[in-house]
């Protein structure tokens, strides 16, 4: 793929957070060209493009502002330099536009259906796990009274981390559009499930079913 794409954002990225650093741009690549696999119509070129800079907003934090929309902007800017139509970074900026979780958009092309599964199943499996932690660091690994939201209460995800893998992570695959990428889905799930039970058995006071 086009070495100027990948330099710029290999430099952007160097000091982004570990969970969304320029490996997960890469991997998110991988994914996408599996999933465009499918399909005749995809620019491979524009596709490492959107990979490569979906998160750039994680890596210039603007006000609060959704970190989609900034990467978006940004290529709407930026892509001309690599070569790109107006089309095309129209086609680019909506598909980075409509990623995030966050955000809740439907993806309007081909191009954010791809990217939108690809970046959610980096999430999930032993990948996911791992970039869970990261992102969560410093807080709480889990409620001690109720480790598996068995009770009522609340999920705290801002507090407890494990919170999240159930709060978000666990839901992914129905939220994901391709059938390919909902099989991938299903398969990493089921891989975090099991690290759950490993956990349940690693708790003491967690020694019920979910």
């Amino acid at each position: 793929m086009d070495d100027k794409i990948f330099k710029d954002a290999e430099d952007i990225f160097k000091k982004a957070e570990r969970a969304h650093d320029f490996s997960h741009s890469q991997r998110v690549f991988k994914l996408s060209l599996d999933l465009a696999s499918e399909y005749t119509n995809i620019n491979k070129t524009l596709l490492f493009a959107v990979c490569c800079f979906h998160d750039i907003g994680r890596a210039m934090p603007e006000n609060n502002k959704n970190h989609a929309l900034i990467s978006a902007e940004w290529s709407l800017k930026n892509f001309s330099r690599y070569g790109f139509t107006n089309q095309e970074i129209q086609e680019a900026a909506s598909a980075i536009e409509t990623h995030s979780w966050s955000m809740r958009k439907t993806p309007e092309n081909l191009m954010g259906i791809i990217l939108q599964d690809a970046d959610r199943l980096d999430s999930l499996g032993a990948i996911g796990l791992m970039r869970t932690f990261a992102f969560y660091k410093g807080r709480t690994l889990y409620d001690e009274a109720d480790p598996f939201l068995e009770s009522n209460r609340k999920p705290d995800e801002n507090h407890y981390i494990l919170d999240h893998i159930f709060v978000k992570l666990l839901k992914i695959p129905e939220t994901l559009n391709t059938d390919k990428a909902k099989k991938i889905g299903l398969k990493r799930v089921n891989f975090m499930k099991l690290f759950l039970e490993r956990l349940r058995r690693e708790i003491p006071e967690a020694n019920r079913t979910y």
